[in-house]
């Protein structure tokens, strides 16, 4: 049973967007991940330019997996805050109109304090995003950063909104300290798409870093096996920074990917 749909972030291609989907398309990946900046910023797309965006997809047998909306500052900063959030509507509805129906955000610092201040901001800024998706039919999917995966379950448990979910990065869990398997346990009802990237943990001379999939800390088997007990059945995007090696990395990232999903 295929219970993971494959997809890849084109952002370290350095390709125009129509050379990059077709890459994907000769990769047999299922779907595209992609930044909603410069001309696919949903400012930028017309009604007419979002049905031939959707097209192009179909016509390279892919969907759009995940837009990825990257904010100056976070929800929890209240400058400027009204804007942030304006900008995040328009990128769900962007993700409805070109049938992928996924963005990807890092939302900032969720404070561990139920009291503080930030935390109240995060909190009302999700909210309204939250219904908002519910109501245009996309889910917001969250980064966790630095915060620790229970505190997100906790929050997002109170919160109770379907336009609401998690982005599960074992990149960002292992530099952070945390193990990716026991997140998938502690973030299950809210996930709804997988990063699939690589990283080392830091040390004392060394701080963590980003590499090619299976050449880090991440136990895929382990990670793979948690994500099917969890009964996740969704993206698996693979990403990469953009580098000198990028591209390789990709195509071998893929070949890694296929030996656990089949």
């Amino acid at each position: 049973m295929n219970w993971f749909r494959l997809a890849v972030s084109i952002a370290a291609l350095g390709e125009p967007f129509r050379a990059a989907i077709q890459r994907l398309r000769d990769w047999g990946v299922h779907g595209a991940e992609w930044e909603a900046v410069g001309e696919l910023a949903p400012d930028q797309l017309s009604q007419s330019a979002r049905r031939q965006l959707r097209h192009l997809l179909e016509a390279n047998k892919l969907s759009a997996a995940g837009i990825r909306l990257p904010l100056r500052r976070g929800l929890e900063v209240p400058e400027d805050l009204e804007a942030r959030i304006d900008l995040c509507r328009k990128t769900l509805q962007l993700a409805y109109d070109v049938g992928g129906r996924i963005v990807l955000l890092d939302p900032g610092q969720l404070p561990e304090s139920e009291e503080a201040p930030a935390r109240r901001w995060l909190q009302d800024a999700l909210e309204t995003l939250g219904r908002y998706g519910e109501r245009v039919g996309s889910v917001l999917a969250l980064e966790t950063g630095s915060t620790p995966p229970l505190i997100w379950r906790q929050f997002l448990d109170r919160l109770q909104s379907e336009g609401l979910g998690v982005l599960l990065d074992p990149a960002t869990l292992v530099a952070h300290g945390f193990e990716p398997e026991q997140a998938v346990g502690q973030l299950y009802p809210h996930l709804r798409y997988v990063q699939a990237r690589e990283a080392r943990r830091g040390s004392r001379t060394h701080p963590a870093e980003e590499v090619p999939l299976g050449h880090g800390h991440v136990d895929w088997v382990g990670l793979i096996n948690a994500l099917r007990d969890a009964g996740y059945r969704g993206w698996l995007a693979l990403k990469r920074q953009p580098g000198l090696t990028a591209r390789r990395d990709l195509e071998e990232g893929l070949r890694f990917l296929r030996r656990f999903t089949g």
